[in-house]
């Protein structure tokens, strides 16, 4: 299996053209988060146990790591390559091949630390970053966008293709990126990078300010609208929030905030629950929104969207807690249906109550 993960244009720009290593580095280690992520939880292996098969995780995995950094179109394109192998270690010391079901199931949550990891490692750099889409992509504030386009003419051949079609789903754009792909280039990396800086240049562009913010002294945070709490009712990244959607939430507040004991030992006590802009509302806020689309929803899927809503400003185990708690206080429930619930299937109270 071959996992790519793609970097933003403006962060190629800035580790490919304007040759900040420290962002190339961030690209690294956001990939290893992912991959760790998918290594411990998601991967699967199946086992004859007593004669009866069971399916576990935590296995470990064998993956080769190839980081490109240039496009067929010889732009600038930060990837990462992860072939994944058909075998996993058990912990016995037995290897097994792949079991690739959850592989494909969460796949969007695995892209989404990668994103989120990134995003975090820029700001801490000085980089601004914002959002670009719903589903938490992003570019690095200071990045010209006519510079991101002018290295972006592959995207184009597929918009153009996908126009000429007639099509905009996504098994669409995969044929288009194989039917206007040309052959691949063997040029060095010096060149390439002398290249891309000559083109920089004559647009107009210094190296050294690609990137800046308009006062770097100060520090720099995720350039995206806060999560709506309920002093403050500004649109998330989800699809949208509705009437429904902040009646909801309130009344999950409540009931956390009855039955929750302030505690300075519990980061999810009383006071942090209620905060705005907390890993709780955001993982709040995703489930009413989820829960106004579907009454049963994958917590892959839940994940995703509120590291989407962070762009790095949460933590897997900062949802990992809200989450447990939400499930301690039977507001986030396992689905109804035994092979629905397995397959990590969630629905919450309120729906059932619905149903």
């Amino acid at each position: 299996i071959d996992l790519t993960f793609s970097a933003p244009k403006s962060v190629s720009v800035l580790a490919l053209v304007k040759g900040d290593r420290a962002v190339l580095q961030a690209h690294d280690e956001a990939v290893t988060s992912a991959l760790a992520y998918l290594e411990k939880n998601v991967l699967e292996t199946r086992k004859s146990v007593d004669g009866v098969i069971e399916v576990t995780t935590g296995q470990d995995m064998v993956a080769a790591l190839f980081r490109e950094e240039a496009s067929r179109n010889l732009e600038p394109q930060l990837h990462t390559h992860a072939v994944v192998a058909n075998m996993v270690r058990d912990a016995d010391g037995s290897w097994r091949s792949l079991h690739n079901p959850s592989i494909y199931s969460n796949k969007m949550l695995v892209g989404q630390i990668y994103r989120s990891h990134l995003a975090k490692s820029l700001t801490a750099l000085g980089y601004g970053v914002e959002r670009t889409s719903e589903d938490g992509l992003f570019e690095v504030t200071g990045v010209p966008k006519e510079l991101c386009e002018t290295f972006s003419t592959r995207r184009q051949e597929i918009k153009a293709q996908l126009k000429a079609w007639g099509r905009a789903d996504a098994t669409a754009a995969a044929n288009a990126a194989v039917a206007t792909r040309r052959a691949k280039q063997s040029v060095g990396p010096e060149r390439l990078m002398e290249a891309w800086q000559v083109i920089t240049k004559k647009l107009g562009y210094e190296l050294d300010q690609l990137g800046r913010m308009p006062d770097r002294s100060k520090e720099t945070a995720a350039a995206v609208a806060p999560i709506p709490t309920m002093d403050n009712k500004a649109p998330t990244f989800l699809s949208r929030v509705t009437s429904a959607m902040t009646v909801l939430v309130a009344r999950w507040r409540a009931a956390l905030g009855a039955s929750a004991e302030p505690s300075t030992s519990d980061p999810l006590a009383l006071d942090a629950v209620i905060r705005r802009d907390t890993a709780m509302d955001a993982v709040l806020y995703g489930l009413a929104d989820l829960s106004e689309r579907s009454s049963v929803f994958s917590l892959s899927n839940l994940k995703a969207a509120v590291l989407s809503s962070g762009l790095g400003k949460f933590s897997l185990h900062d949802i990992d807690q809200a989450v447990a708690t939400l499930t301690e206080k039977n507001v986030i429930l396992p689905a109804v249906h035994p092979e629905m619930a397995k397959a990590g299937m969630i629905t919450t109270g309120a729906a059932l109550e619905t149903e």
